[in-house]
């Protein structure tokens, strides 16, 4: 019955610190629990040793050793609340070096008579310590009370869910340690009394109730529903090891026709249980039936990109494109569920999920989870309020997405279905995917947008046709033509660039990997190419919003100066000609912050390609009561009078007389013209022919405009 016990107390030890270990081997309060519970298991089984050998010299040598193995208890208890409940470890090197320097000492004199000399054996086993039990009882009973001394404070400065956790956690620890110092060191050290010996590392099963409780009821470490799993794990391993014992046990007494005594019977399990760990097929057997049950699998992770690539680029639909991605994603990751936000221009959201409902998303929820700008893992988030609310929304991934610098929406995932947390692998899936994806639906929303300005179109040419039966042929041609466009501007254009973005972003990464620079560059020169038939291609579609009456402003308000220094920056990266700035103070204005960057961005592109010989551009800011303005300096080969007024004019391309490999379309300053107006604000220009322009656009300090409310 007692060896029953102590096996027991082992295994459910040595089970809890395997699942710690396995939900988050990166954080350090799962390494130290993990540890916690191996020095418990080893104390059981040696303990019981020490108090059943057969002469005096072994009860010496096993209570040795138990020596040996407690004398990290104390200090990896210490470091488990100082790190729980985050992923890192934060601890005083000083501290930290005296621990593991004392815990050392101890270990290495465990062995000798400076622990303890010898043992006497009368009615109960008496051993006799030695000047070393001072050191190990600073290990075994200082440093635990130091810790329950930092788990108090941490327990009064903590609140919500972590205050609850640590409720638990105060307990079990409170009444574990108590027990153990008082049967296992003073009954022992202070009063010669070891009967209670036996008992000291089952009151390990105290701190694991209240743990397992803490797991089941209030997600203590994340790893309840990992739980069930390893019970079945743990079922399989026992009845293995007890079908090896009982073959030993029946081979030996009936083929050998020798007795086996208790202690012989204890050995032979023990090394059933070995034989069990160490038998590759078999345990690979029990892992696989598990993973059947549990959804676990393992997936091919470049042909889960090539797949989800294949989805992307088959499709414009937004809902076609997100949906499909989404179902291949949670399938072959065992996702449990998954959900896209899309952020509409007009505030708006359109939330599209599987295994969960859009009404789970509140307003609240929605503007935190848009200020969030990088990946966010559950397990190795720091920020409380973030995993608070993955916590409350059962989410486990972040993945913002975006298009140049622009939000298009989010991907939230959840646990997967095995408990098991994100690996490595997985994580690289997402950060490619999480930029094709992106791409994806900013075509979508483009093209949706193009569908719907096509039938507007189609409905505004009928309704002409009706009262103008005179003009109803050139009508017609017109629509004609403007619905080819729009087709070729669609199909024909948008969805091959996103297929070739997509196809060089993962050349790119490949080479990468592979380190083949030459390839790497070569296919960023093709990136960069395609990215200059995506500017033409929306720069087309700005005119037709333009035409329409439709360019709408994201308003806010930011800093002026810092957007200027940011593009900068940018540009300077792309351009041998110097570019200097010269800004007065700081300033905040209200506007589209990524519009007014357009501007600049045209302004500053036209300055570098018409000033082919210029060695420097400046970019100066001003402002005075009312208003603040940006210009925009080159030495180029400058506007004749002419030339200036119409160089804001749709299709203009003034001034590139003898520079026909000058590539553009001349809607560059028109739409800057629209953006500016639509600020109301002025655009305008100063040039002396063959010495250079300064382009100018100024803004009201006091916009009235609006800013909009985000609408869900």
């Amino acid at each position: 019955m007692v060896l029953s016990i102590i096996l027991l107390t082992a295994l459910i030890n040595f089970v809890l610190g395997i699942i710690s270990y396995n939900k988050n081997p990166r954080s350090m309060t799962n390494r130290l629990l993990t540890l916690l519970t191996i020095i418990f298991a080893l104390w059981t089984v040696s303990n019981y040793f020490s108090l059943n050998a057969a002469n005096p010299e072994d009860t010496l040598f096993w209570i040795r050793a138990v020596m040996f193995i407690t004398a990290p208890l104390g200090p990896v208890l210490y470091l488990f609340i100082k790190a729980f409940p985050h992923a890192d470890l934060k601890v005083n090197k000083i501290v930290f070096r005296l621990l593991v320097f004392g815990t050392l000492i101890v270990q290495a004199i465990a062995f000798t008579p400076l622990i303890f000399s010898k043992v006497t054996i009368t009615d109960q086993i008496t051993p006799t310590p030695g000047p070393g039990i001072v050191l190990f009882a600073l290990l075994f009973v200082g440093v635990p009370i130091l810790g329950f001394w930092e788990l108090i404070r941490k327990y009064r400065k903590s609140s919500g869910l972590e205050k609850l956790q640590l409720r638990y956690l105060i307990v079990g620890i409170a009444e574990t340690f108590a027990l153990l110092i008082i049967t296992n060191f003073i009954a022992v050290i202070v009063f010669n009394y070891s009967g209670f010996v036996i008992f000291g590392p089952i009151f390990s099963l105290i701190l694991v109730g209240f743990l397992t409780y803490a797991i089941i009821r209030h997600r203590l470490l994340e790893i309840r529903i990992i739980l069930a799993r390893s019970v079945v794990y743990v079922i399989l391993l026992v009845l293995v090891a007890a079908l090896y014992a009982f073959g030993v046990i029946i081979a030996i007494q009936y083929l050998l026709q020798t007795k086996l005594n208790t202690q012989q019977i204890s050995i032979d399990a023990i090394l059933a249980l070995f034989v069990v760990f160490t038998f590759v097929p078999l345990r690979s057997y029990i892992e696989n039936a598990t993973n059947r049950i549990f959804f676990k699998g393992r997936y091919d992770q470049h042909d889960l990109v090539f797949q989800l690539t294949r989805i992307i680029a088959s499709t414009i639909a937004l809902e076609d494109v997100t949906t499909k991605s989404l179902n291949k994603l949670l399938t072959t990751l065992r996702i449990a569920h998954g959900t896209f936000i899309i952020f509409e221009k007009n505030r708006k959201v359109k939330i599209i999920s599987k295994g969960k409902t859009a009404e789970t998303y509140e307003r609240k929820s929605l503007q935190t989870l848009y200020a969030i700008k990088r990946l966010v893992v559950f397990d190795e988030e720091k920020n409380k309020s973030i995993k608070e609310l993955m916590r409350q929304l059962d989410i486990a991934i972040i993945l913002p997405l975006f298009e140049r610098d622009e939000k298009v929406g989010i991907l939230l995932l959840g646990e997967k279905k095995s408990g098991e947390i994100y690996s490595e692998r997985d994580i690289g899936v997402l950060e490619i995917f999480g930029p094709a994806i992106s791409i994806a639906i900013q075509n979508a929303k483009s093209y949706e947008e193009i569908r719907n300005f096509n039938q507007r179109l189609k409905k505004e040419v009928q309704v002409a046709t009706g009262n103008l039966k005179k003009a109803n042929q050139k009508l017609m041609q017109v629509g004609k033509q403007k619905d080819e466009f729009i087709a070729i501007a669609s199909h024909e254009l948008k969805t091959p660039v996103t297929s070739i973005k997509l196809y060089s972003q993962l050349l790119h990464r490949k080479f990468q990997i592979a380190k083949d620079e030459k390839s790497a560059l070569a296919v960023a020169k093709m990136d960069s190419q395609v990215n200059k038939l995506t500017d033409l291609i929306n720069d087309l579609l700005d005119i037709s919003k333009i035409e329409e009456g439709k360019l709408q402003l994201n308003l806010a308000e930011f800093d002026l100066n810092s957007l200027v220094e940011e593009i900068l920056a940018d540009m300077q990266l792309s351009t041998k000609i110097r570019i200097e700035k010269e800004l007065s103070e700081n300033e905040h204005i209200k506007g589209d912050r990524d519009r007014l960057g357009q501007v600049l961005v045209n302004f500053l592109t036209n300055a570098i390609k018409y000033s082919p010989e210029s060695k420097k551009i400046i970019v100066r800011t001003t402002k005075d009561n009312n208003t603040v303005t940006v210009s925009v300096e080159d030495f180029g080969i400058g506007l004749t009078s002419k030339e200036q007024g119409k160089v804001f004019e749709r299709f203009n391309r003034a001034g590139q007389e003898g520079l026909g490999g000058i590539q553009g379309l001349g809607l560059g300053l028109y739409i800057s013209k629209e953006i500016v107006t639509r600020h109301k604000g002025k655009i305008w220009v100063k040039s002396v022919k063959d010495k250079g322009s300064t382009f100018f656009f100024s803004l009201p300090k006091n916009n009235k405009m609006r800013l909009p409310s985000y609408k869900i």
